[in-house]
């Protein structure tokens, strides 16, 4: 068997390895993939605007885009929101992590049994 400190120490460093995937993958990657494909749409968007602007009038297309505005504000609560989850996520992980012996004794996990000797 694994003694317990070996365990406490696999454990911390799987919380560590999640925490940076966490960071890694979902933050950063996909989150800038989301935002990479937002910035795309956007200038689709305003390309089209400037289309309709010339063939209705400034007044006619801002009432029809005010939707688009309001969409535009509930992607960067979401895009925010959601970041931050991830960053606290990770962050609360990597903490775990850097005290595992006295969060588990804080849950009221006893520590391991001594292994029997034959």
């Amino acid at each position: 068997m694994i003694k317990e400190s070996a365990q406490l120490t696999l454990v911390a460093l799987a919380l560590r390895a999640y925490a940076v995937y966490l960071v890694t993958f979902p933050a950063l990657y996909r989150m800038f993939s989301i935002l990479h494909g937002y910035s795309l749409l956007r200038a689709d968007a305003r390309q089209r605007r400037q289309t309709y602007v010339q063939a209705l009038g400034s007044d006619r297309v801002s009432v029809l885009f005010r939707p688009l505005h309001r969409r535009t504000l509930y992607f960067w609560l979401w895009f925010v929101l959601t970041s931050l989850i991830y960053i606290g996520v990770a962050a609360g992980l990597w903490l775990a992590a850097s005290n595992l012996t006295g969060l588990l004794t804080t849950l009221g996990v006893p520590p391991a049994a001594p292994t029997p000797s034959p």
